[in-house]
């Protein structure tokens, strides 16, 4: 098993992990302070630092397994994964979440791990033929099951974070840009169809509400509306740290998770919000370069997978806190309360720093 050198640890992602994990407990402890939370406030913020300390061990450990160790078992983890959301598609219903103890597990973080994992094992096994027709079905297939059967959970949001995964793996793969054209006209046909025969009532609500939000302001339109409001009332300073109003007094409703941001917003302001920006912008830009120099194709496709993903669920979380996207429930990486989400997240982060580990033991 290779180690990484602590001279090849990338400094600035580990930074910019460090500097998001803080604003993530402080944050929470903030937005559980509450009459409503008050009684349980500790454990929200305390778990979340148990998380955040467990996580660092994991983006640790991974970091220092090659890489193609997990090319290598990706299939398996793969079929795993589904076997797990067909399991509690059977036995928990509408649930998206095994109780283990006082603990939650959720298979679709999983999924987030396993997907960039299994999609560049296919493209590297098939080089060449997954640029045609037959090797496209196939990997649309195998997209496909994961991602209906978290659709089906129903988890709209986590499902929506795979598909510009496939595109950027498509791409990086080598894959054609009228194919790509081809399958996003096929996906445009589609979407009517899934909306009016597939799409649950209320997520076909939200999405009215989202384009009108006004409309129905203490129903589907209410978490929209208080979102944008607690944002926009932060200005440039923030109200202060504990002191916003809808936060404080649980206008904006699952704020510790889906709608951390608006807790940001109010209470640091624009300044704070450009700092929290800005350190997920030299994570992605970091992790953009490790793909850039990676030293083989797995290499590659992994970071590009890993920024993929990371970059869907920053620009959905943050889309549906301010407004420009429907509220699909899709938490912000890293800072978002959840220990699924969060572990799985710094896994994906270890693998990154493993191909940049491999870059530069390869250069020197």
């Amino acid at each position: 098993m290779p180690r990484a050198p602590a001279k090849t640890f990338n400094i600035v992602i580990l930074s910019c992990v460090v500097i998001l994990l803080a604003f993530s407990v402080l944050m929470i402890y903030s937005a559980t302070n509450s009459v409503e939370y008050r009684a349980l406030y500790k454990a929200f913020y305390l778990r979340q630092i148990l998380w955040a300390v467990l996580g660092l061990g994991v983006m640790f450990v991974v970091s220092y397994i090659n890489y193609s160790t997990w090319i290598e078992i990706a299939d398996k983890l793969y079929w795993f994964t589904v076997v797990l959301l067909i399991l509690l598609l059977f036995f928990r219903g509408s649930m998206r979440w095994f109780h283990i103890g006082p603990f939650t597990f959720q298979p679709s973080e999983l999924a987030k791990f396993t997907m960039p994992l299994a999609l560049s094992r296919f493209i590297i096994d098939n080089k060449g033929k997954a640029e045609v027709l037959e090797g496209l079905i196939k990997i649309g297939i195998m997209t496909a099951i994961p991602l209906v059967l978290i659709i089906i959970q129903p988890d709209l949001g986590t499902g929506l974070v795979f598909i510009p995964l496939f595109f950027c793996l498509l791409y990086i793969g080598g894959v054609s840009i009228r194919y790509l054209g081809y399958l996003i006209t096929l996906m445009a046909i589609f979407a009517p169809v899934y909306y009016f025969t597939l799409m649950k009532s209320y997520q076909k609500n939200r999405l009215l509400s989202f384009l009108n939000p006004e409309s129905d302001p203490l129903g589907n339109g209410y978490s929209i509306i208080q979102s944008k409001i607690a944002v926009g009332s932060g200005s440039i300073f923030g109200k202060g740290f504990m002191k916003g109003t809808q936060s404080q007094l649980n206008f904006v409703p699952e704020h510790h998770t889906d709608f951390i941001f608006a807790v940001v917003g109010e209470e640091m302001g624009f300044l704070l919000v450009f700092i929290l920006l800005l350190a997920y912008l030299m994570l992605i830009l970091e992790g953009l370069k490790i793909a850039m120099h990676a030293k083989d194709k797995a290499g590659m496709l992994l970071a590009s997978g890993v920024v993929s993903l990371l970059t869907a669920q920053l620009f959905m979380n943050i889309g549906m806190t301010i407004g420009i996207l429907p509220v699909v429930g899709v938490p912000l990486p890293l800072l978002s309360y959840g220990g699924s989400s969060l572990l799985f997240t710094m896994a994906l982060i270890g693998i990154l720093l493993n191909v940049h580990s491999s870059i530069k033991r390869s250069s020197s």
